[in-house]
């Protein structure tokens, strides 16, 4: 694989993985606005500290690791900014 390729799918794979745990965060918690930041800010803490472990499926070594950070942060600043908002939440059916 391209080395290109390679940091564009590190990336993705950040961006996912802090989009699964924000809306994880979400669903499972009754928080709103400025509290449900506050959780998002802990749980994304802890799922960044783990985003390594999600590139050794992709077959993506360490050195991808920075492209991987830089998406995930992308995505916890939106929902970060989202929750604190009152915005990021869960409709109701």
């Amino acid at each position: 694989m391209e080395r290109d390729v390679q940091q564009g799918l590190a990336y993705l794979i950040g961006r996912g993985v802090a989009a699964e745990k924000a809306l994880q965060t979400a669903i499972n918690s009754n928080a709103k606005g400025t509290d449900l930041a506050d959780i998002l800010r802990i749980n994304l803490k802890m799922a960044r500290e783990q985003l390594a472990s999600h590139l050794a499926p992709a077959k993506l070594g360490p050195e991808f690791l920075p492209a991987a950070e830089e998406g995930f942060d992308a995505v916890r600043a939106a929902a970060l900014r989202g929750a604190a908002n009152g915005k990021f939440v869960i409709p109701k059916q």
